[in-house]
């Protein structure tokens, strides 16, 4: 039988609201300058690119009109492109933001889509609520 340890455990966060789990994890971007952004984001393995909110925008450099897919539409919408920087799990790259309207929820201020984890691997087990990630897959 085959194993995998994982380096990390994320345990879910439950949204006290709705009773919905959620696996939210803190990722660092680099806004304007030189300062550095603390948010949590929901992981989503159903989204694509790392998409926040568009009142988040002012923080990040400026960036240019896009087309996009967006959460739960049929047909590409209006949305800002932006380019940053990011740490998560202890690393750091370049990444690509998408500012469009996603559905509201305080827990999370976006998503993180698989671009942005492709360098991770990952497990969960829905029933303990529990995601296992291994930095070196």
């Amino acid at each position: 039988m085959v194993t995998k340890s994982f380096d990390l455990i994320v345990p879910y966060t439950k949204d006290e609201d709705t009773g919905l789990w959620y696996p939210i994890v803190e990722a660092r971007f680099l806004g304007l300058g030189t300062r550095w952004y603390r948010l949590p984001m929901l992981l989503d393995t159903g989204a694509t690119e790392i998409v926040l909110r568009p009142d988040y925008q002012p923080l990040f450099p400026p960036g240019v009109e896009e087309r996009v897919n967006a959460v739960g539409d049929k047909h590409p919408r209006k949305g800002i492109l932006t380019r940053s920087r990011i740490e998560f799990f202890g690393l750091e790259g370049d990444c690509e933001i998408i500012f469009t309207d996603i559905p509201s929820n305080p827990l999370f201020a976006g998503l993180l889509g698989r671009n942005c984890f492709l360098q991770f691997g990952f497990g969960f087990w829905e029933k303990s609520k529990e995601l296992y990630v291994s930095l070196n897959p």
